[in-house]
């Protein structure tokens, strides 16, 4: 995962509320519609219980699939007006994937 807002440091729990991607992940399950991929609220607010237990910092957010390898100049900070707080590969996907299966998805708990 690669953390861009300056307020985020190395350690830092980022809890992704919502994950968006720039993959077709998603959209092939939805006939080329866009997803709002979002995780469950009762796993969410586990995971924020556990950070909070361990008094790591933690921020909640966006995230968003793929982008981390593209070349693209600018793209950290347009991701940035637009709240994204980190760049990772998997929850987009992970969230539409329990939504079609009708099951509950959240970030990784806090370690």
């Amino acid at each position: 995962m690669r953390c861009h807002a300056d307020n985020i440091s190395l350690g830092d729990v980022i809890v992704a509320v919502g994950a968006g991607t720039d993959s077709g992940v998603n959209r092939m399950r939805l006939n080329n519609w866009d997803l709002c991929a979002v995780a469950d609220f009762g796993l969410l607010r586990a995971v924020v219980e556990a950070a909070e237990r361990q008094a790591k910092p933690r921020m909640s957010g966006r995230s968003s699939l793929r982008l981390l390898y593209d070349p693209v100049d600018g793209k950290f900070e347009l991701l940035e007006k637009y709240g994204i707080l980190a760049v990772e590969m998997e929850a987009a996907g992970l969230y539409g994937l329990a939504a079609e299966l009708g099951k509950k998805a959240s970030p990784p708990s806090a370690p």
